[in-house]
């Protein structure tokens, strides 16, 4: 576990707690996590989130990584992405952000730079996938990953051979395994687009209650290209290396030596749809 202080806030960042904490300790964090989900009012109901069964919470908690927000005696936040590893293939998905207190976008920033950090130690090159319906987040994944593909930036009409492999194994490890009624999921592998039960998980479908993208081509790419009546997320696909690295590292930086902490509210304030770890990440 790395612990980093900035201001009052903790950041406590565990990379596999599964393989290494005892069970004391795994059941703590696993139920400080749960805590934080089921106070939040954007509660997500996921199945990875209701977990009862230890061997099942402690295989879980080995293929992810997790940072937790702890201020003024309390968790008020955690990011967690979820790792797939299949051969020379590595995955880390985006995951789930949840927060019971409002922190500020910068402080949410800081989880996806530690998460992403701690993966960069054990590989320098690896796939980063993200699953949104929210144009403010696909377009933030795109302009922090690299060759991002599907995205209104792109050259290339199909997707590359690599990165079907990586949905498929996506939806093999991930979305099957986790997300509620895996039987109604479905990835359309020429469209990288997925069909879920969204309003099920806790997740709007209403385009224009979702947070905007700056920039109006990803309005008008994600309106074009996302049935949002049908339950459609994009899920995007990228390449991470070393610019990436370099990126974040950077972006660290910058958050702990020049920014100052956010104030801290002691209750969620309301929140568009994502919030800014959500697009970083």
């Amino acid at each position: 576990m790395n612990e980093v202080k900035w201001g009052s806030y903790s950041f406590k960042t565990y990379f596999r707690p599964g393989l290494y904490l005892d069970d004391f300790n795994l059941k703590r964090l696993y139920r400080s996590i749960i805590e934080i989900n089921n106070t939040s009012k954007k509660k997500v109901n996921i199945r990875y989130l209701q977990l009862e069964d230890m061997d099942e919470i402690k295989s879980f908690l080995s293929h992810i990584i997790v940072s937790v927000v702890h201020t003024r005696g309390k968790d008020i936040s955690f990011l967690m992405n979820y790792l797939i590893e299949d051969g020379a293939v590595n995955i880390l998905h985006v995951g789930i952000m949840v927060a019971n207190s409002y922190t500020g976008n910068d402080a949410m920033a800081m989880l996806a730079c530690f998460n992403k950090l701690e993966y960069f130690k054990k590989h320098k090159n690896f796939y980063t996938t993200n699953i949104s319906a929210t144009p403010a987040a696909i377009e933030a994944f795109d302009k922090i990953s690299h060759k991002v593909w599907p995205s209104p930036k792109s050259q290339i009409k199909k997707p590359p051979k690599d990165y079907i492999n990586v949905v498929k194994l996506l939806e093999e490890f991930y979305i099957k395994k986790w997300f509620q009624d895996p039987k109604e999921c479905s990835i359309d592998p020429y469209r990288f687009v997925l069909k879920s039960p969204c309003k099920k998980m806790g997740f709007k479908t209403n385009m224009f209650q979702m947070s905007r993208a700056n920039n109006i081509e990803y309005q008008n790419f994600c309106h074009s290209i996302i049935d949002y009546e049908n339950e459609e997320d994009l899920v995007q696909v990228s390449k991470s290396g070393y610019l990436e690295l370099l990126k974040t590292y950077l972006l660290t930086s910058l958050f702990l030596h020049f920014k100052k902490p956010p104030k801290y509210y002691g209750q969620e304030r309301k929140l568009n749809e994502h919030t800014e770890v959500e697009k970083i990440a």
